[in-house]
């Protein structure tokens, strides 16, 4: 039986199934259409809130158009996911608490203003 929880535990098996599908361009509902599950299914194991079993991996990794080997090399290190630095900081800074915010907003703004300026 999966375990199904509020509280996000974004695992390397999650990242790993979020960036396989993202690789092959499927959204998740593409995704949970080819592999015959819900897309409520593939939110949950991507978004660390159930657990990802075998059955998951075999069906997804099939869609994905690869093979459990990459998904485990990818798991294990050998092969290195890209970085998405955009959702990770957002990620992050979702879980601050309002003075956390208040004491990150000024530097935030600093760097969103380097992109603005123009060199003269």
């Amino acid at each position: 039986m999966s375990k199904r929880t509020a509280i996000k535990k974004i695992t390397i098996e999650a990242k790993t199934l979020r960036h396989l599908r993202e690789q092959r361009g499927l959204s998740m509902r593409q995704a949970a259409l080819l592999a015959r599950v819900s897309p409520t299914l593939i939110n949950l194991l991507e978004n660390g809130r159930q657990d990802i079993h075998n059955e998951h991996i075999e069906k997804l990794v099939m869609v994905y158009g690869t093979t459990r080997e990459i998904f485990e090399l990818y798991k294990l290190g050998t092969a290195a996911l890209p970085r998405d630095a955009k959702r990770e900081c957002l990620e992050l800074i979702s879980t601050f608490n309002a003075l956390q915010v208040q004491s990150a907003e000024p530097l935030l703004r600093a760097i969103a203003s380097v992109g603005k300026m123009q060199i003269v």
